[in-house]
């Protein structure tokens, strides 16, 4: 139970950093594209 737990509070973390990272990538490309 807390194993799952914790795999899903794992998933969640990094697909919150996958979105942050993206975003920051979009970011990075239109200051280096100006």
């Amino acid at each position: 139970m807390l194993k799952e737990g914790l795999d899903l509070l794992a998933d969640a973390h990094m697909g919150f950093l996958g979105r942050a990272g993206v975003r920051l990538g979009h970011v990075g490309i239109s200051v280096m594209s100006h």
